[in-house]
């Protein structure tokens, strides 16, 4: 792969920051402190306006079809710029994550239906995969999807689900007779109910609720692909969503050295600025290195999609790499801090709660090793 940025991502990269930094930025600080607080309707409208939410969405859906390694450039920028990690879920979602299932398995009346007011900004989405007994496994579903009629009966609990509390639509992906099955469950169908918002550590001003089942009914319409495909569907949002992980990790990373630097040339000690000392630029050194490696095996992974390759042991060697380096750079950087660092006045500590979640969501660490050695042959 060529390794510059040709013209339009140096374009994706300017737009984003800019727009980060005028719209996006202000509100950071609000949202961290209120854990209700969501991001306005007329923001995610703008980036509709811009094409930022159909970056990777091709022309007949209203997109801008771009591809993987402008919406990793997209994310990574606006994540630097805004030195928060919630500034991915502004891309993710509509980007992949619940419009990919959609786009790759829906039937015309519904891509008609939802891409529009996804790439528009109009509308969010969901998708429903762990639950309570079984983490993200795709394998032992306990919601149960039975066939009735022309519609499925759908009763269980989901938890952890990302921007349940503001989607228009939820893809639940449930057990039933004929297999797993992919289900687009709107959120105002009777029975369905969508619990408190978890207080969490970071990634403020985005909901991860419980979804709960009870007796909903959904038509057969609103199956995706057909009856068994639930895992694949499932495995398909979730190789997006891994990417864009990976990418915001290393949003955040970038963002801590960054503001380390900074620090450090204004910080004086026994008259000599901290960045002197031959510790402080080799914390910072390595720091950029790993955070270099990162964005590697990223941009593989984005180059390999926007040719049409679809290889797991990428995402997973980008998500596992990235979650596990941004941990350890952005712990560091916190301590080129000194005190300073554990104070909310500083974005350095704000990004010190948002990265620990990257070793987890979208399949934890360990599972993503286990992956990797299962591509190696490791038995």
């Amino acid at each position: 792969m060529d390794f510059d940025y040709d013209e339009d991502l140096l374009a994706i990269k300017d737009l984003c920051h800019d727009f980060i930094e005028k719209r996006v930025k202000p509100l950071v600080s609000e949202r961290d402190s209120n854990s209700e607080a969501r991001v306005p309707r007329e923001v995610m409208r703008e980036m509709g306006d811009l094409g930022l939410l159909g970056l990777t969405i091709p022309e007949e859906y209203g997109g801008a079809a771009l591809g993987y390694k402008a919406i990793c450039v997209a994310i990574e920028e606006s994540v630097r710029t805004a030195r928060a990690g919630i500034v991915c879920n502004l891309y993710s979602g509509a980007n992949g994550a619940y419009s990919a299932p959609i786009m790759h398995f829906g039937t015309p009346e519904q891509q008609a239906k939802y891409m529009p007011g996804i790439v528009a900004g109009e509308i969010e989405g969901a998708m429903a995969i762990t639950e309570p007994s079984g983490s993200s496994a795709l394998v032992d579903l306990h919601t149960k999807a039975r066939p009735e009629g022309d519609n499925y009966i759908v009763s269980g609990q989901k938890i952890f689900i990302t921007r349940a509390d503001t989607a228009a639509f939820i893809i639940t992906i449930a057990s039933s007779p004929e297999g797993p099955v992919a289900l687009i469950v709107p959120t105002d169908t009777p029975g369905l109910t969508i619990g408190k918002s978890e207080e969490k550590m970071g990634l403020h001003g985005m909901g991860l609720n419980p979804v709960y089942y009870d007796s909903c009914v959904v038509p057969k319409a609103n199956l995706l692909g057909k009856p068994g495909q639930g895992l694949l569907i499932a495995k398909d949002s979730l190789y997006d969503a891994r990417l864009y992980a990976a990418t915001s990790a290393l949003g955040c990373a970038q963002a801590a050295i960054e503001l380390a630097i900074e620090y450090a040339k204004g910080r004086i000690l026994n008259g000599k600025a901290l960045s002197s000392f031959q510790n402080t630029q080799f914390v910072l050194a390595d720091a950029q290195t790993k955070v270099d490696a990162a964005r590697l095996l990223i941009m593989r992974c984005a180059d390999a999609l926007d040719k049409g390759k679809h290889e797991y042991y990428m995402s997973s060697m980008a998500k596992y790499f990235a979650g596990e380096m941004c941990c350890q750079v952005v712990d560091k950087c916190l301590q080129v801090f000194g005190g300073y660092g554990y104070c909310h006045d500083y974005d350095i500590e704000r990004l010190y709660r948002d990265v620990r979640v990257y070793r987890i969501l979208d399949g934890a660490s360990e599972i993503h090793q286990r992956l990797i050695s299962k591509w190696m042959g490791v038995r």
